[in-house]
């Protein structure tokens, strides 16, 4: 403003004006507006910080699979780590790799096929879906009556890992029977691929080497190692089951190197499909797996919060790569291409420290913000007594933990924790204050719980109006509006004193 103030003053003085002009001068209005822009990264952080624990577990799987400056950081006693893989991993004895690269070949009907299948990642949990979602998912494809009749019969048919243990031929003469009249074997084959397209990779697969196969198809972004796992899969499940590498290499031209790089895509891939459930129990299934924090005294009896689950660490830098952008930088005389894959190399490894960042800033706050909840509510938590409650309201949180107040909203929104007294939603500790008489603030909470001890104790053959509770709570030092009262009373569906009158016996 001085600036623009100093320079306005050099312009206009000792220069003659005329009427005309000072006029058109006076109208002039200066106006000093600061604008703040969010840049694309800020917004994908704030994004970053709303994800629930699945989720980040999944973005984490698709960053890992789309920068190749990242990797999994798996710390396993029963696994090499590293250089130390890269190294000593060879097939000739394939009986050494049993446990961690282990198949088994399961049919149709097997009823051992939960028990047997496996994989080398041992993925055998999957997606979570419901029967009732994935008849809606095929709703969706305009498909005919007929074919959405055979499409509720084959996903009731979906044991719970989400194979089809029956053929495509016992469906058809199982509802041409039900149905009294011929159904085709292709319709039902045809109904079989819209399911497997329509739901998680591998859905409706009726073994182990099919279900693989659909989830290398789908994936999205296929390197050279994912079409010669494909092959592998196809041709040699077999010689995979067996774990016979050196027969794999033969076959298939391809050296110690690239079997490696199979391997690690085939662990990838998820033995059951989905996690199938109705949707009774996937509303419970969710519910149970939403805790977020877990609040409890430390062994000097102090409240603390911590994490479930700590993705810091689950995600690394793959050395290698950053070996080979480390050569090209130093590199003096470089060809275009060398040029080219340094300045690919040099994004990916922006981003890959973007990404990183963003976990570890994540945690940093959530930490910050539940320690900071801790302190303000420790009564209650301590207690379970929503007397306890503190008024508490976003600001608090930012003022304490120096964040904005949309960063702790975005924290703290569907987020749970788990204390001695059960599940606790954090929304619910965010009450606003209503001043008493004595000048101290009462959570709003006590006020409801206040008029709802009013409402209980009165007499019922003259209910008090909502003007009467208003001044009830005037003289225990809670002064409120009448109109307050009967927002408060609507939100516990209480009706009006006329209707919760009764008559005198």
């Amino acid at each position: 403003m001085i600036f623009n103030s100093i320079i306005f003053g050099i312009a206009f003085e000792n220069i003659p004006v005329n009427v005309t002009q000072k006029k058109r001068a006076m109208k002039l209005n200066q106006t000093n507006t600061q604008q703040q822009r969010i840049l694309p990264t800020q917004i994908q952080y704030l994004n970053f910080l709303k994800l629930q624990q699945h989720e980040l577990q999944q973005t984490i799987r698709e960053e890992i699979e789309e920068n190749i400056f990242l990797e999994e950081d798996i710390k396993n006693d029963d696994e090499p780590a590293g250089d130390e893989l890269d190294a000593e991993l060879t097939y000739a004895d394939a009986d050494t790799y049993e446990d961690e690269y282990s198949f088994k070949e399961t049919g149709v009907n097997d009823s051992k096929l939960h028990n047997e299948k496996h994989d080398v990642m041992n993925n055998t949990e999957g997606l979570v879906y419901a029967r009732e979602q994935l008849l809606e998912e095929i709703r969706t494809l305009n498909v005919s009556t007929e074919e959405f009749d055979i499409s509720e019969y084959i996903i009731h048919s979906l044991d719970n890992d989400g194979y089809l243990r029956v053929t495509a031929d016992d469906i058809a003469d199982s509802l041409s029977f039900a149905w009294q009249r011929m159904v085709d074997i292709e319709t039902v084959q045809h109904v079989i691929e819209l399911i497997q397209n329509a739901g998680p990779a591998g859905l409706a697969a009726h073994n182990l080497q099919e279900c693989m196969l659909l989830q290398l198809f789908r994936k999205e972004r296929k390197t050279k190692y994912d079409a010669i796992a494909y092959g592998i899969v196809e041709d040699d499940f077999n010689l995979l089951c067996e774990r016979n590498f050196t027969a794999i290499c033969q076959k298939h031209e391809i050296n110690d190197e690239d079997i490696k790089m199979v391997l690690k895509s085939l662990k990838k891939l998820h033995a059951s499909p989905c996690n199938l459930e109705d949707a009774v129990n996937l509303k419970t299934r969710k519910e149970d797996s939403g805790i977020d924090f877990v609040i409890s005294e430390d062994e000097n009896g102090k409240l603390q919060g911590e994490l479930v689950e700590s993705f810091i660490g689950a995600v690394k830098i793959n050395t290698v790569t950053a070996e080979t952008l480390k050569a090209l930088s130093q590199k003096k005389n470089k060809t275009k291409s060398e040029s080219s894959k340094e300045t690919y190399l040099k994004n990916k490894a922006q981003s890959a420290k973007w990404f990183l960042d963003c976990i570890s800033q994540r945690e940093h706050s959530m930490k910050l913000v539940i320690d900071s909840i801790i302190t303000i509510q420790e009564k209650y938590l301590r207690s379970g007594n929503k007397q306890d409650l503190v008024p508490m309201v976003l600001q608090d949180i930012a003022d304490r933990t120096q964040l904005d107040v949309s960063t702790v909203s975005r924290i703290t929104s569907a987020r749970y924790a788990e204390t001695v007294h059960g599940k606790l939603s954090l929304k619910d500790l965010f009450t606003f204050g209503i001043q008493a008489d004595n000048g101290n603030f009462i959570s709003n909470i006590n006020v409801k719980e206040m008029l709802i001890s009013i409402i209980n104790e009165e007499d019922k053959t003259n209910p008090y109006t909502d003007d009467q509770i208003a001044k009830i709570l005037a003289g225990k030092g809670i002064k409120i509006a009448r109109r307050t009262v009967l927002k408060y009373r609507d939100e516990f569906g209480l009706p009006a004193a006329k209707y919760r009158s009764r008559k005198a016996a």
